[in-house]
C-alpha cells in the first residue's frame, strides 16, 4: 500500500520529577503544611520539530524495483523492512545506516525465512529480499546529491536491477550508509504497491537541483573456468544434473549524468567501478558417464565424489 507524506506538529511531552516531589511533599507532612503543592514537572521536546521539517515536500529522487509474489515471506519481509524505513527523517549532515534501521533480522523482530545470498549460491535465510529494498535505497540515494558513505555490491548481477547499481547487506558485517549532505532535513517513502517497490527521497528542492541519470557500462566479461563433476551414482546413466548453472563475471562502471532543465548534460561523474567474479557450473554425473565420455573430452575438470 502507498504511503502518503504527512507532517503533523508535535506534541511536547511532560515528565514528572520524581525525587523533587517526594521531597516536596514529605516536606508539607513533616511541617505540618496546608494548601496545594505544585508539582515539579519538566518539559520533554521532541528532538524533531515541525518548524524544523515543515518545508519537506519535494520529491527529490524516486525509484522502484520489480520483485515476485510467488515467494510470500520474502514478500512478507520486503513489506516490513519498508515500514521500519518509511518516515525516517535525517537532519542535515546526520548519516543514515540501514542495519541499524532494520535491526535484527530475526524470527523474534517479525522476519521470516527467505533466499539469500551466500557465496553465490541462493540459500535459506532470515531476512531474504531486505537486500532488494537495501538496492532500491541505494537506486534513490544515486539519484540526489547525498553522499553515499558506505556500500558494497553483491557476489553476482541481480534481475532487478542493472548491474552495477545494486547493494548488499549483512547484519553487524555490511551495511549501506549515506550522508544528508544537503542544508535542509530529508524524509525517506517506502512503500510497495503489488508487486513494485518504491522509494522516493523527500526534501526541500534548491535552485541549482538539476535531473539525474545514472548508466552502467560494462567494460569487461569474464568467462568461468572449467565445470566441477560430482560424481553421485543416484543420477542414471547417460544424464547430467545441473546443481548450479555457470554465470559470466562482469565488470561494471556507474556513471552519474548531470543535467539541467533543458535537457543539456552538464557533468559526468564516476560513481563506483565493480566486479562480479564468474561461477563455475556444478554438474552431477554418475561414474560411468563421467569415466567414459565427460572425462575423455574434458581433461582440465574438476571432479568430486558426492
Amino acid at each position: 500500500m502507498r504511503a502518503k507524506l504527512s507532517i503533523k506538529k508535535e506534541t511536547i511531552g511532560r515528565k514528572l520529577d520524581v525525587d523533587t516531589n517526594q521531597k516536596l511533599i514529605e516536606d508539607y507532612i513533616v511541617k505540618r503544611l496546608s494548601g496545594e503543592i505544585k508539582l515539579r514537572v519538566d518539559e520533554k521536546i521532541p528532538k524533531i520539530r515541525y518548524e524544523n521539517i515543515k518545508d519537506i515536500k519535494d520529491v527529490l529522487a524516486s525509484f522502484s524495483t520489480m520483485f515476485s509474489r510467488h515467494h510470500p515471506d520474502r514478500c512478507h519481509n520486503i513489506e516490513l523492512a519498508c515500514k521500519k524505513l518509511n518516515g525516517t527523517i535525517l537532519a542535515a549532515g546526520e548519516v543514515f545506516s540501514m542495519d541499524k534501521a532494520l535491526g535484527p533480522r530475526t524470527v523474534e523482530n517479525g522476519y521470516k525465512e527467505a533466499p539469500i545470498i551466500l557465496k553465490n549460491e541462493l540459500i535459506p535465510g532470515a531476512g531474504g529480499g531486505v537486500c532488494q529494498v537495501t538496492t532500491t535505497l541505494y537506486g534513490a540515494v544515486l539519484r540526489t546529491d547525498l553522499e553515499v558513505v558506505e556500500r558494497k555490491h553483491h557476489s553476482m548481477p541481480l534481475g532487478y536491477v542493472e548491474p552495477g547499481q545494486d547493494a548488499t547487506i549483512s547484519e553487524g558485517y555490511i551495511d549501506f550508509k549515506f550522508k544528508n549532505s544537503r542544508d535542509y532535513p530529508i524524509c525517506i517513502n517506502a512503500f510497495v504497491e503489488d508487486n513494485r517497490l518504491v522509494i522516493r527521497v523527500y526534501g526541500k528542492k534548491n535552485s541549482n537541483d538539476h535531473l539525474v541519470k545514472i548508466k552502467s557500462e560494462i567494460v569487461e566479461e569474464i568467462f568461468p573456468e572449467t565445470e566441477e563433476y560430482i560424481i553421485d551414482d543416484s543420477v542414471p546413466d547417460g544424464e547430467v544434473v545441473y546443481e548450479r548453472e555457470a554465470k559470466l563475471g562482469l565488470k561494471v562502471i556507474v556513471y552519474r549524468e548531470i543535467y539541467n532543465r533543458q535537457g543539456k548534460l552538464l557533468d559526468v561523474e564516476k560513481i563506483s567501478e565493480d566486479v562480479y567474479m564468474p561461477v563455475r557450473a556444478k554438474i552431477k554425473v554418475n561414474k560411468n558417464y563421467y569415466d567414459n565420455i565427460i572425462n575423455v573430452n574434458n581433461k582440465s575438470s574438476e571432479v568430486y565424489n558426492e
